[in-house]
């Protein structure tokens, strides 16, 4: 792990644009709790780090690797873990609009006759 855990909770806590007394009531953890995880006083236990996942919105997988609790991968598999953690929220209407939108992004021509085959009719 190239950071240490403390630094990269302070580093997600800013990132949400939180304070820290914030931080702790949305997560439900105390504000020594959370004053001990960001100085490395205290290791997070499996409840912490589950409230630090669902308060930032992440995989609880990233919050176990920058814990240590898991290996670290390579960023591109961090980053497709993220997406589908992201997409497994989506409701299946936003799913076909997202694929649609990829499409487009990518100059998929199916997505784009599409587009015009509707609004020509």
């Amino acid at each position: 792990m190239s950071t240490t855990f403390p630094a990269w909770l302070k580093n997600q806590i800013k990132e949400h644009g939180v304070s820290q007394a914030e931080f702790s009531r949305r997560s439900n953890l105390s504000p020594s709790q959370v004053a001990r995880l960001l100085s490395g006083e205290r290791n997070p236990g499996e409840d912490s780090l589950r409230a630090i996942a669902d308060t930032l919105g992440i995989p609880i997988e990233a919050v176990y690797r920058a814990a240590g609790r898991l290996p670290s991968k390579p960023k591109e598999n961090i980053e497709t873990e993220e997406l589908l953690f992201l997409w497994d929220q989506l409701s299946t209407a936003d799913k076909i609009e997202m694929k649609e939108f990829i499409k487009i992004k990518l100059g998929h021509k199916g997505a784009v006759s599409k587009k015009k085959t509707a609004l020509s009719v």
